[in-house]
């Protein structure tokens, strides 16, 4: 090659790596803007996505040089170190995964030890965050174990964490407490407040799974203390998320959408579609919760192509979970049990095993409602055994009051009763008054057809009291109505009439089913109590 062509590919070499170089250092600063909070998150973020396009260029030449240029070759690994929490809100998992693998080749290339931990420790992260938990185990503990011979406190308390939060999502609830119980420690003795509050929110989840719901609620505060501590708009709006979905299981519905609102507000700001879509989701549960089914619906449909445009399926097949529950109450059965399905797919893709526990359920009501006893048992069991493998005692609970149902149907009184009084102690032993409310009007109406008609009475008017307290419409409608039915079977029928046109007013503005049953049985009843005038 002629001298001047030899200095035109040198100087073209060099212009490259000076680029490159250059827009590494650019996402370094992002990055470290981004962890110092305090009003800097925003500039971090700002300086990350200006500069976007550029820090692409110098990656991908970075790769493309790896292997013939120990300078290239260190940048390659360097570049995704250097803003991995700026990655994680801005680039897709899959495109995640494609930087950190390469990363890992030139750090090990390099013999660069703290740069693999690192590495290792982003790619079990990255395959957390794109469905694969299970996957993502053996990156961890090699990362942990290099953390270890590297006498570094705080990777190794990072990646307990991190364990802890996978074997969560896999459904080993007392070995995600077991590591993160082990990581809290560690945070608090390196003085790590970032650190210390991721963990103490993935405490709150573990916690929350096994149903103590108010110590979940106090890990997550403490959780949200050291975000706005650290000026973390991420994190916070985590926090804020999980402190309404405990607040939710206790039926404090109000309170969960305040904090489900301010947290879509922040993710929406900071350009957050994962946890956007996971704000609207929450958002669309609490109303379907009170009784709006529609609007629910309606926020699922608004979140679900935020949560595909990132390939988030977790919180994908949540929403579809949640779509099927929506149209299994206004009753497009049928269409409910096609979301169910979908969701149960991708679950069990990715090792979602909480998820899966809650889909059989699903699909064992729809079946239920379709008055297929049969196929709804099967799955119910189903449900009920992977709740007790998981020790998820929600689920338990859920399967337990649903077996009721069904045995009450078959005619098989004593199950039934024996299920619900098994549910409803579990219920009340996790403070879930939602679920204690269901199980109370259950026993009710078992002790209505076993002729006890004055323990259905005061199990119905403990589940209506109990219902207007936490602003239930849905329990108060089905309270009123059973309530009604046990009027009319003591002869009180003025009184039975009142309360089912209460019942009726309920359910009708709700769009229950229940309501056309309610409606055609109060007209029976007026033309019998007029036919009786008449005499």
């Amino acid at each position: 090659m002629p001298l001047y062509r030899k200095r035109k590919v040198i100087h073209k070499r060099e212009a490259h790596y000076r680029h490159a170089l250059h827009y590494e250092s650019v996402a370094r600063i992002a990055g470290r803007l981004y962890l110092q909070g305090k009003g800097n998150f925003r500039q971090g973020m700002t300086l990350f996505d200006l500069n976007w396009h550029n820090i692409q260029i110098g990656q991908q030449w970075a790769i493309e040089h790896a292997n013939i240029d120990d300078a290239a070759c260190n940048l390659c690994w360097r570049y995704p170190d250097a803003s991995a929490q700026c990655l994680e809100l801005r680039q897709p998992p899959t495109l995640r995964l494609q930087w950190f693998k390469a990363g890992l080749t030139a750090a090990r290339r390099l013999h660069h030890h703290v740069g693999e931990a690192t590495l290792l420790g982003n790619l079990g992260l990255t395959l957390y965050d794109q469905g694969q938990p299970q996957q993502a185990i053996p990156y961890l503990e090699q990362a942990l174990s290099h953390y270890h011979l590297l006498n570094n406190h705080l990777g190794e308390g990072t990646t307990l964490s991190n364990l802890g939060g996978v074997y969560y999502t896999l459904g080993d609830t007392q070995l995600a407490i077991y590591y993160l119980e082990l990581a809290l420690p560690i945070h608090q003795e390196q003085q790590d407040r970032r650190g210390e509050g991721v963990t103490l929110g993935k405490l709150g989840l573990a916690v929350a799974n096994l149903g103590d719901y108010r110590r979940a609620i106090a890990y997550h505060e403490q959780q949200l203390v050291i975000a706005r501590e650290l000026n973390d708009p991420w994190r916070e709006g985590q926090a804020l998320q999980n402190i309404g979905v405990a607040h939710a299981r206790l039926g404090n519905f109000q309170t969960a959408i305040a904090c489900y609102e301010e947290a879509q507000n922040i993710a929406h700001n900071i350009l957050d579609q994962r946890n956007q879509a996971k704000a609207l989701m929450n958002l669309g549960n609490a109303y379907q919760s009170l009784g709006d089914v529609r609007h629910g619906i309606e926020l699922y449909i608004q979140a679900l192509p935020l949560a595909q445009a990132i390939g988030d399926y977790q919180t994908e097949g949540w929403l579809l979970t949640n779509l099927g529950v929506g149209y299994h109450h206004i009753g497009q059965t049928q269409q409910a049990i096609a979301y169910y399905e979908q969701s149960l797919t991708i679950s069990r893709e990715i090792g979602e095993q909480h998820a899966v526990c809650t889909l059989l359920g699903n699909l064992g009501s729809a079946y239920y409602a379709l008055h297929d006893l049969s196929k709804a048992k099967t799955f119910y069991h189903q449900q009920l055994e992977l709740a007790r493998q998981l020790s998820n005692r929600q689920s338990e609970a859920d399967a337990l009051g649903n077996l009721g149902n069904v045995y009450d149907d078959e005619g098989r009184s004593e199950y039934a009763v024996e299920s619900y009084e098994q549910a409803l102690t579990l219920q009340r032993a996790l403070g879930n008054r939602q679920g204690e409310s269901a199980n109370l009007g259950n026993l009710g109406s078992i002790r209505l057809k076993l002729g006890d008609g004055q323990k259905a009475r005061a199990l119905y008017e403990q589940q209506l009291a109990l219902a207007r307290d936490l602003g239930d419409q849905r329990s108060e409608g089905f309270a009123l109505w059973n309530l009604s039915l046990t009027l009319k079977r003591f002869g009180q029928d003025t009184q039975a009439l009142e309360q089912a046109q209460s019942a009726f007013k309920i359910l009708k503005q709700i769009e229950d089913p229940l309501a056309a049953i309610v409606d055609q049985q109060i007209k029976i009843w007026l033309g019998v109590l007029s036919d009786a005038k008449i005499l």
